[in-house]
């Protein structure tokens, strides 16, 4: 086991494994394809800064190094995914996450990290820039604002 998986610990407890568990952590640190399932790029999507609240159906757009796009769309946890046998994409990535008429531009590029939560941690620090999120004090998100799995 890679320290870097190990270094997440152990899963919830009452966390099945599946594409809602450890939501903004980062994925490929597990999904590396050695013990499980690949992912090319993984991350999760919060409605706050606090990284409390997921969003469903955002819509994650990455455009790799050769102008090629995916869009994933995130799941009840704020989790999105993609296989290589889906998209492999050529790095550096831009990146764009929207949901409805909220946009997120990613200002620096993806230059080698497929995990998100890598750069993105729970906690905004030296070494990281804190969750993906998509409203701030001043836009607040609405109330009816999907997400969290039951």
């Amino acid at each position: 086991m890679s320290d870097r998986r190990e270094a997440l610990g152990p899963e919830v407890k009452g966390t099945r494994s599946g594409p809602t568990h450890r939501p903004g952590q980062p994925c490929t640190y597990c999904h590396d394809g050695s013990q499980e399932q690949e992912f090319s790029v993984a991350g999760t999507v919060y409605a706050t800064r606090d990284g409390k609240q997921p969003v469903q159906g955002a819509r994650v757009s990455l455009k790799d190094a050769t102008g090629t796009t995916f869009v994933a769309e995130t799941n009840c946890a704020g989790n999105f995914f993609v296989r290589p046998k889906t998209w492999s994409p050529v790095f550096p990535l831009s990146t764009t996450v929207t949901y409805k008429d909220q946009t997120l531009i990613m200002e620096s590029k993806v230059h080698r990290e497929a995990s998100c939560a890598a750069c993105h941690g729970k906690v905004t620090s030296r070494t990281s820039a804190g969750p993906i999120f998509l409203w701030d004090d001043v836009n607040p998100p609405p109330a009816d604002l999907p997400g969290g799995c039951k």
